[in-house]
């Protein structure tokens, strides 16, 4: 009896299943949050909202470790060909990274700056100026715990993003991306509605490089930056610099 052939594409319903195995808890978990942001009377959440323990990467890394076991289960049952992931690294990865890091953070940086002349009131949120003390400086809220789950984090997202979804077949691209930017989106709107839409806005710059970079590597580093030091370049150096 001939092993069934592995195969190289995934379809809609397979991205379904695969974002409810990847994003379904953490989508319900942000639209909740969101619901308790507009209970509260204000557009954003408490700085502290945002803020995780050790304790709460903890369980992130053990929640997102069991989403990979179980994704990686249906795909072996649907004979996916892994091989198609590309997790190659050479000498450009580092400038690659770098080069996303930038432009992602610059493109973060000018769409919260319009975002607030337009829609000013998506930015009201309690303690705001315990927030901005918070944030003053840029070494006391790492920890390995933090550094470990950023680093899963940044392959457990956009192996889906950048991954997964660009198994499907070219031409269901067109259906596939839109779709990938909701889901961003969707699980981010603990965040409010601005964090989100930043956060949706890191995806359309990966789309955009996505057709130039194959390697999956250099999104993943720059997403794991960002989930360290916050999606913004001008607030990173603001923060090195104090």
């Amino acid at each position: 009896m001939t092993e069934k052939p592995k195969t190289p594409h995934l379809n809609f319903a397979d991205l379904i299943v695969l974002n409810l195995i990847f994003f379904g808890y953490a989508t319900a978990a942000s639209l909740y949050g969101y619901w308790g942001i507009l209970q509260s009377g204000y557009a954003a959440p408490d700085y502290a909202a945002l803020t995780f323990s050790d304790g709460d990467n903890y369980n992130s890394i053990v929640i997102e470790l069991v989403s990979l076991a179980a994704a990686w289960l249906y795909l072996h049952l649907r004979r996916f060909d892994f091989k198609v992931l590309d997790f190659s690294a050479n000498r450009r990865t580092l400038p690659l990274v770098l080069l996303l890091i930038v432009c992602t953070g610059l493109a973060a940086d000018v769409y919260q700056y319009l975002h607030g002349i337009v829609l000013p009131h998506h930015y009201d949120y309690p303690q705001t100026m315990d927030a901005t003390g918070q944030n003053s400086n840029i070494w006391p809220h790492l920890s390995l715990p933090l550094l470990a789950f950023s680093l899963l984090n940044g392959f457990y997202e956009e192996l889906f993003f950048l991954g997964l979804v660009y198994a499907v077949p070219r031409k269901n691209l067109i259906y596939a991306l839109p779709f990938s930017l909701l889901v961003r989106f969707a699980f981010h709107t603990y965040q409010g509605l601005a964090g989100a839409a930043t956060v949706t806005v890191l995806g359309v710059v990966y789309i955009l490089f996505r057709k130039k970079i194959k390697t999956l590597v250099p999104f993943m580093l720059a997403h794991s930056f960002f989930d360290m030091f916050g999606l913004g370049l001008l607030n990173f150096i603001w923060m090195y610099r104090h």
